[in-house]
């Protein structure tokens, strides 16, 4: 077997591994703000949303990574759904397991000018949409499209099933 496939072999494995741990941490409300604490739980350490006003030729979304948390970066004025599908691409770059890498020196200004309360030299790794390699944005956009496909099925369902819903008043 050649370096490509064994490379596209491993991404599909690394995909489906994604996807089982998406299925499980998909929240039965649809709440992308639940799917965040079941992956900060599945990962062991706190995730603090953090909407920010960002500025034109920012990211859409960024992930910081300190020693202690995580920090998930949207924008602030977005319809909720543009807010959820941020948020499932960040987590699924977590979920993939794909390194945010160092904090570069504009990383660090983009950081400090989206979030000053937030020391740049504190953040050991910084994740800007723009950070990553096609191949990596590739599967992070894949699981985010699994991720807000199970969000939405769960709100849907959630409608149909909930007391007061037209098909409860149908039973």
């Amino acid at each position: 077997m050649g370096s490509r496939t064994r490379d596209r072999f491993t991404r599909l494995s690394e995909r489906k591994r994604a996807v089982r741990a998406a299925r499980k941490l998909a929240p039965s409300d649809g709440s992308p703000d639940e799917l965040v604490h079941n992956v900060a739980v599945h990962r062991g350490r706190p995730i603090v949303m953090m909407p920010m006003r960002l500025p034109a030729g920012a990211p859409s979304g960024m992930w910081v990574s300190t020693e202690t948390s995580d920090y998930l970066i949207y924008p602030a004025e977005t319809t909720p759904t543009r807010r959820t599908a941020v948020i499932c691409h960040e987590v699924g770059h977590m979920l993939m397991g794909h390194d945010p890498g160092l904090v570069g020196e504009s990383s660090s200004s983009l950081l400090s000018a989206l979030a000053p309360d937030l020391m740049p030299g504190h953040a050991a790794r910084v994740l800007a949409r723009h950070g990553y390699n096609n191949a990596q944005e590739s599967d992070a956009e894949y699981l985010a499209t699994v991720l807000a496909t199970l969000l939405a099925r769960a709100k849907h369902d959630e409608g149909w099933s909930r007391p007061g819903s037209i098909s409860a008043r149908l039973r």
